[in-house]
């Protein structure tokens, strides 16, 4: 599915399964200007990319995404809102929620890039560990949070680069394989880590 612009677009009880033959391939793909989406209910197992939204070089962005209540499986990149900017605006994405979903045995699970006003929250996340790799990545954002997520047996939990006003709070990290939870990798302004838990980390 491409959605290349439009307002008020629902997706709902969607179900995509090995479509992953290269890069190129993505179950859902959101181009800036696309505003109000809701993706909810949908089960995307072994996808190169799940759900990617991306805007390069240029001014627009886009607002009020909501990725709710799905599960995603054996992807190479789960959920990447990974937005490039050259000449256009600093945030690309406005105003997202991930919530209530499940990542199971993806090589990479949740990359946000230049994003702002992101709540990732009451999420279950189950890797796989293939050396090096985070649960959760925020490059170049604002206000983010990061709440009650359940991480769970992945390399590492969050990494955070240039993510101003990034609230990381009562997130349980369990059986990290390399028991890194957290690197604030600079530039994370008014950054806060409190009341995280972790279980049968060493």
């Amino acid at each position: 599915i491409k959605m290349l612009g439009g307002r008020n677009i629902t997706v709902n009880n969607f179900q995509v399964r090995n479509w992953n033959r290269d890069s190129a391939y993505t179950a859902i793909y959101i181009e800036p200007t696309a505003t109000n989406v809701m993706l909810t209910d949908l089960h995307i197992d072994a996808a190169y990319n799940g759900i990617t939204g991306r805007g390069l070089n240029t001014t627009a962005t886009s607002s009020d995404v909501t990725i709710k209540d799905s599960k995603f499986s054996n992807c190479t990149v789960a959920v990447d809102l990974s937005c490039d900017n050259v000449g256009g605006s600093a945030y690309i994405l406005n105003n997202v929620f991930i919530q209530g979903c499940t990542f199971y045995n993806n090589t990479e699970n949740i990359v946000i890039k230049r994003c702002s006003e992101v709540k990732i929250s009451d999420n279950i996340i189950v890797g796989k560990t293939v050396g090096d790799k985070w649960a959760i990545i925020l490059n170049t954002t604002q206000n983010v949070s990061v709440f009650k997520n359940l991480i769970e047996k992945t390399d590492k939990g969050v990494y955070l680069i240039n993510s101003i006003g990034a609230l990381v709070q009562r997130n349980d990290f369990v059986n990290l394989a390399e028991s890194t939870v957290g690197i604030d990798a600079g530039g994370n302004t008014n950054m806060e880590w409190m009341n995280n838990a972790y279980p049968r980390i060493t």
